[in-house]
C-alpha cells in the first residue's frame, strides 16, 4: 500500500474542523515511515452543491469519494467525519484526528502506519481509525 492521505484543511495548516465533507479543500500527502510530502491542494466544489443537495448529502459524498480516488487517495484525515463514514470505509481508510495541527496529524498517521495499512488489507470491512493527540 503507498498511503495517499487527503486531508480536510480550510486554511493547509489546520484540519478542518467541521466533518470531512464540509471542508473547503483537500490536501493530498504522500506518506511512509520516514515522513510525508505534499502532492496538490484540491477545490471541493462538491461543497457549494450542498445547498441543492438531498438531506443526507449521499450525491455530495459520492463526489467526493470519486474525486478522490481518482487522485489515488486511499486514506482520509480529518477532525470529524461526517454520516457516511460506514460507506467510504469500503474506499478509503477514515482516520479521526485529535490533532488539528496538519503536520502533527500527518506525524500521528506516520508513527501508526502499522495500524492504517492492517485496516486497508480488510478491504471493505475496514474500519475507521482514532488517533489521540500526542503528548
Amino acid at each position: 500500500m503507498q498511503p495517499i492521505v487527503a486531508c480536510g484543511t480550510s486554511d493547509g495548516k489546520n484540519l478542518f474542523k467541521d466533518h470531512f465533507g464540509a471542508a473547503p479543500y483537500f490536501y493530498l500527502y504522500k506518506i511512509n515511515v520516514q515522513g510525508f510530502e505534499f502532492i496538490e491542494e484540491i477545490e471541493n466544489i462538491s461543497r457549494a452543491d450542498s445547498e441543492n443537495e438531498e438531506p443526507g448529502g449521499k450525491l455530495k459524498a459520492k463526489n467526493i469519494s470519486s474525486l478522490l480516488k481518482s487522485k489515488s487517495a486511499n486514506v482520509l484525515v480529518s477532525h470529524q467525519m461526517g454520516p457516511h463514514l460506514a460507506k467510504i470505509s469500503k474506499d478509503f481508510v477514515p482516520i479521526i484526528s485529535r490533532e488539528l495541527d496538519i503536520d502533527a496529524a500527518l506525524n500521528s498517521v506516520r508513527e501508526k502506519l502499522h495500524l492504517v495499512e492492517r485496516e486497508w488489507r480488510k478491504g471493505e470491512n475496514q474500519k475507521y481509525l482514532v488517533l489521540e493527540e500526542s503528548s
